[in-house]
This record gives C-alpha cells, structure tokens and sequence, in this order.
C-alpha cells in the first residue's frame, strides 16, 4: 500500500519508505546529495534527521540506491555512481518508471536487486 506524503512531497510504501519525490527540494530534505556527472540523477552522502530520511535508512544505506529521473536510462548514472551492482543482480525501480512519468515525479530510488525482482513480470 503507498501513500502520498504532501508534507515531504514524496510517495511512500512500507512504512513511509520513499519511492519517489516531486523535486530536488524534497531530496534536499531526505538529506544531503550531490549530481552524478552530467546526468538526471543524484547520490545521497548523508541522511537528514527527520523521519522520512530515518525510514529511508532502515531499509538502504547511502551506497546502495540514488535517486533518477524516469525519463533516462538506469546504467549510466548507476556506473558513474561508483556504487556496484552485486554478481547476478539487476538495478530496479522501487516505483515504476511508467507510473512516475505519469504522476509526474522527477526522480523515483534505483538500487540493486535480485535478478528474479525484476523479471518475475516477464515470464
């Protein structure tokens, strides 16, 4: 079930974990982030202290999810992060790329995944 939070801009699942968010303004209340390269998307290096960010750090650490626009391919920006992606793993969307262009949200969480998450919907 998810949940719209319009103090914090941001679609929430679990428990208040952010999915997606309307602007860089709620990412900068999640915490500090810094551009990666000349991409779309944004790395966080430090959580704020309020309670979506400690949602936020329950389930992802600072170096295993950023935040990218749906409108742009997944790779770059993840290689160019620095984060790795684990051996038989894909990067996946906590929220959908089609429904957050649509709802128009800037940036949705990319993080790495099992294999088996992301093409459950293919077989």
């Amino acid at each position: 079930m998810s949940s719209y939070d319009e103090k914090f801009k941001a679609l929430n699942v679990c428990s208040g974990l952010p999915v997606a968010v309307n602007s860089l303004d709620t990412l900068n209340r999640i915490g500090r982030f810094v551009q990666i390269g000349e991409y779309d998307a944004y790395r966080l290096t430090s959580f704020s202290n309020n309670p979506i960010s400690s949602t936020l750090a329950e389930f992802f650490s600072i170096n295993n999810h950023i935040w990218i626009s749906p409108e742009i391919v997944h790779e770059p920006p993840w290689n160019k992060s620095g984060f790795f992606k684990n051996l038989g793993s894909d990067l996946g969307h906590l929220h959908s790329k089609a429904v957050a262009k649509n709802e128009k949200y800037k940036y949705v969480l990319l993080y790495s995944c099992e294999r088996g998450a992301n093409r459950s919907c293919c077989k």
